[in-house]
């Protein structure tokens, strides 16, 4: 909205008090209409944030918003491509031995003895 030009100062004083009065509240009207309609502007670009297009959750998204489209395939198989290096963990050699011999297996529960000259490392087991 433009604001009109300002009146000459000779104009000014040449008006009655009244006036005068009225012109100063009208301009302090109009800067506080300026004041909210940039306010306006700044609510209306958040009311219309979403998940898209700014950096909210998914899940505050109002039921209105519909769900992105499902990605189309690339046509290549699912894990490491061909030609891909491999990446895989080093063993360390450990810090110190301790024996630990189990009484009874711990899948069937068959009682164990003897020994195992290539007992099995359990990659799972910390």
């Amino acid at each position: 909205m433009m604001s009109p030009p300002p009146l000459p100062d000779t104009l000014f004083a040449a008006l009655p008090p009244a006036v005068q009065a009225y012109i100063r509240s009208l301009e302090t009207i109009a800067a506080q209409v300026a004041i909210l309609q940039t306010r306006v502007a700044e609510l209306e670009a958040r009311l219309g944030q979403n998940s898209s297009n700014s950096s909210k959750p998914p899940s505050s998204d109002g039921p209105q918003v519909k769900p992105a489209p499902p990605q189309t395939p690339s046509g290549k198989k699912r894990g490491g491509q061909p030609g891909h290096t491999k990446h895989t963990q080093v063993i360390l050699p450990p810090d110190e031995i301790i024996d630990h011999k189990p009484t009874h297996c711990r899948h069937c529960a068959t009682p164990l003895a003897g020994e195992d000259p290539d007992p099995t490392v359990d990659p799972n087991v910390s």
